[in-house]
């Protein structure tokens, strides 16, 4: 399992299909603390069962602090079932330039993690 970030997702009306618009791992802005940026993270969670408490942070790795925390609950019926996670970031202002890691948790145990990099430009 992995963390996807992307600048946009879109859902397909009559199937349900899922398309990720530009993945990325690095973003640039001309200044820092950067303007508001919208952005999402995608997973495809599996082998849960009952209800799950999500811990998504974006940790700036320079200070160790998160600068955005979001906890959702999920429920599960069996363990074979597939839930797709996804979450949009709005107006996400990063504070400085370096690198950043996003981090998904399910009941306080690791899930998955991922780097994004940001750049003054």
């Amino acid at each position: 399992m992995g963390l996807s970030i992307c600048e946009l997702y879109i859902v397909d009306a009559a199937t349900r299909n899922l398309t990720l618009v530009n993945l990325f791992t690095e973003l640039k802005f001309p200044v820092f603390p950067s303007p508001p940026k919208t952005w999402s993270v995608y997973s495809q969670l599996t082998n849960g069962f009952g209800e799950i408490v999500l811990d998504l942070a974006v940790i700036q790795l320079s200070t160790d602090r998160p600068i955005a925390a979001f906890r959702r609950t999920i429920r599960f019926t069996d363990r074979l079932q597939e839930v797709r996670y996804l979450f949009k970031f709005e107006d996400c202002v990063f504070p400085e330039a370096g690198s950043y890691e996003v981090a998904l948790s399910a009941n306080s145990e690791p899930l998955a993690r991922t780097r994004i990099r940001l750049v003054q430009i």
